[in-house]
């Protein structure tokens, strides 16, 4: 073996260790990257964006109509001397918006612009001659602003897991502003009313950027800062909702990707298990679309199985008297266990089921499939009523559900399933049950316990993280490999106006 030593001079020591830094570097990168696939991503199209513009700008509309402006006051110069004016009472009169879109800006966000929005005020008037003879009137006024445009740009990133926006740019114009006065001397106040409008439309063009960033940046970020990353779903589980990254903008659609990982509410840890990868260039028909991976089904699976959800006990009592098969040795006996029967006549059985490893799913162009395997221990109680261990089954049951939305929530049920066995333990000698017995008999078990556990779990599903007062409705569903797809429209089912509780805005401060 050849030993060679080098000695580098410092600058090529320090060379050698930018490029080694660089190399870690990159690895992490890379490395940090696996595993990183989103369990549930949420695409909205165009379709979605408009829909969800028309709803803002009648939501926006309302809002315009009842909001106030705060006082204002100024002075200005006339052919007759100074005057010092004030308007008050300012209230709104009408108000519209011509056209708006609401649309994605690839890398950035989301860009919203209106233009042709129009509003109209009223309120009282009066001024004051700064100069001897300081005369003053007063009376009322009508106020309209139109040709309004703007356009503001949101950037949308996450922080801890939660959505973020912040204002990336902001424009806006107002075309015209008019003013009429009535009462007193308004004669006099319409001489100088161009040189009021035009301050107020300055001031217009300077607050409603500022008003629309403040809006975006606290307002917006604040509401943001309260999406549940994380909800409980019963005492055994929670979901987690968080951001795997910041929202994807393309030119046509915008992607939210999220962890969609089922935890113990007790406990949460993460489970281990890796999202499969949902193929690029999926087709979505309507305004969103949820993409649902395996990863979320089986996160589940491992949640409720580690917190014992699937294990059950079954007693004489409790099979229905019009059951053909009551669970007592007579049954052995007909399964062929007469050595069973002939030591233990007529005692009942006590059966215990437990799954051995959590369930799995698995989703194919043609379903969801699913598969559970457990063990079936078997008792009997004796005549001097003790508990006595006679045999064990290992079963495996396999099968396929549906799954559908019904409002916000994801449900899910199971369509056809089969089982099969094998003899696990006997403390009564080689066994061979009556297979075609027993196959009818572990069905009828399983349907009424393992079976009926997850219908009643899958009626009440998972809440889709979608925002208060929306609603999916017309859900197409979609299967491929290793995940499941909803194409769905949307409907906003809150009211169209704001709060009662409204806040002045100095828009003329």
């Amino acid at each position: 073996m050849t030993c060679e030593l080098r000695v580098y001079s410092t600058s090529s020591y320090c060379r050698m260790e930018n490029i080694i830094l660089t190399l870690l570097l990159v690895l992490t990168s890379i490395l940090s990257a696996v595993g990183t696939n989103p369990g549930i991503v949420i695409r909205v199209n165009n379709q979605g964006l408009a829909y969800v513009d028309s709803v803002a700008i009648q939501v926006l509309v309302n809002k315009l109509k009842t909001t106030t402006i705060k006082d204002y006051s100024g002075e200005t110069s006339t052919p007759l001397g100074d005057f010092e004016y004030d308007l008050t009472n300012l209230h709104n009169t009408g108000a519209s918006i011509a056209k708006s879109s609401f649309k994605t800006v690839p890398g950035v966000g989301l860009d919203l612009s209106a233009s042709g929005v129009y509003v109209a005020f009223t309120g009282n008037w009066h001024y004051r001659k700064t100069h001897w003879p300081h005369v003053s009137d007063s009376g009322t006024f009508d106020m309209s602003a139109s040709d309004i445009s703007f356009s503001l740009t949101a950037k949308i990133g996450t922080e801890k897991g939660r959505p973020s926006i912040t204002t990336a740019s902001c424009s806006d114009n107002v075309g015209d502003l008019n003013i009429k006065f009535h009462g007193g001397a308004s004669w006099l106040y319409n001489l100088f009313r161009s040189k009021i409008a035009d301050s107020i439309k300055s001031q217009l063009n300077n607050l409603i950027c500022e008003e629309a960033t403040k809006a975006i940046n606290e307002d917006a970020e604040k509401e943001l800062a309260t999406f549940p990353v994380r909800k409980k779903l019963d005492k055994y589980a929670l979901i987690d909702y968080s951001f795997i990254e910041p929202p994807l903008f393309e030119e046509n659609y915008m992607d939210v990707r999220l962890k969609g990982e089922l935890m113990s509410a007790t406990h949460p840890t993460e489970s281990g298990l890796t999202p499969p990868v949902i193929p690029a260039n999926q087709t979505c028909t309507k305004m969103i679309c949820l993409y649902i991976t395996d990863y979320v089904l089986n996160t589940a699976g491992q949640v409720y199985y580690k917190e014992n959800f699937f294990n059950a006990t079954v007693n004489a009592s409790q099979v229905p008297p019009s059951f053909k098969y009551q669970l007592n040795t007579n049954l052995l006996k007909l399964l062929g266990l007469s050595k069973v029967y002939a030591e233990y006549p007529d005692r009942p059985l006590f059966l215990h089921l437990y799954c051995t490893k959590p369930p799995s799913m698995n989703t194919q162009p043609t379903g969801i499939n699913f598969a559970i395997t457990g063990n079936v221990e078997v008792y009997v109680f004796t005549k001097e009523n003790k508990l006595v261990f006679l045999f064990s089954l290992v079963a495996d049951l396999t099968g396929s559900g549906a799954a559908r939305v019904n409002g916000t929530i994801l449900q899910g049920s199971v369509s056809k399933f089969s089982v099969t066995f094998a003899v696990l333990k006997s403390a009564v000698g080689d066994i061979k049950p009556n297979i075609g017995l027993m196959n009818i008999l572990l069905h009828v078990l399983a349907e009424n316990t393992i079976i009926k556990e997850l219908n009643e779990k899958g009626k009440k599903g998972i809440p889709l993280p979608v925002l208060d007062n929306v609603q999916l409705e017309d859900a197409d569903i979609y299967f491929g490999k290793n995940f499941f797809s909803f194409d769905t429209d949307l409907k906003y089912t809150g009211p169209l106006k704001v709060p009662n509780k409204i806040k002045k805005i100095p828009i003329l401060a």
